[in-house]
């Protein structure tokens, strides 16, 4: 039997359903306590999604910061030489 909760951070009310709570039961894990958009705002506040590196630009050899290592497969290039 589904279980209805409030949020602890918003204060939403959302349903914990019977596939959540075997699931929380499989992992050793409480039910939760947070409504589904702050668990998943709560996740990725963890990711990294920009991480710069320092490297030349393949076409000017320009110094440049970009989201790509200098092991990339492939060229990068800098904003205004693409």
């Amino acid at each position: 039997m589904p279980i209805i909760k409030t949020c602890v951070t918003s204060g939403q009310i959302f349903t914990v359903t019977d596939q959540d709570l075997a699931f929380c039961d499989k992992i050793g894990v409480p039910p939760p306590t947070l409504c589904p958009e702050e668990r998943q705002r709560r996740r990725l506040a963890w990711r990294n999604e920009r991480q710069l590196y320092k490297r030349t630009c393949d076409g000017t050899g320009k110094s440049i910061l970009s989201n790509f290592t200098d092991q990339a497969p492939f060229p990068i290039y800098e904003k205004e030489y693409w």
